[in-house]
């Protein structure tokens, strides 16, 4: 099952988005999980290119940087976490 959220902002209309996982291989060598968000159609993007066996580092670029010497080694889809969000207010 993958994420879905909708949101929307004032002038870009309505945008679906998907979160995956990544596990990001540091200069040091330590491996490092790193969930991002992205649009559906690059998420669509994504997936062609895995089944191509193409390199997605071009779409994965639009949405985080990597370190200079990191490299994302996998990916996955996100699954649903049946626990809702809690909104906090701030204490001051």
């Amino acid at each position: 099952m993958v994420v879905m959220i909708h949101f929307s902002y004032p002038g870009w209309g309505e945008a679906e988005m998907k979160a995956v996982k990544t596990m990001v291989r540091t200069k040091s060598g330590r491996l490092i999980e790193k969930t991002i968000m992205m649009t559906k159609e690059d998420y669509e993007k994504l997936e062609q290119m895995k089944r191509e066996g193409k390199d997605p580092n071009e779409i994965f670029a639009k949405y985080m940087d990597l370190d200079d010497g990191a490299k994302i080694e996998s990916w996955e889809k996100k699954k649903a976490d049946p626990t809702p969000m809690k909104v906090q207010k701030a204490s001051k």
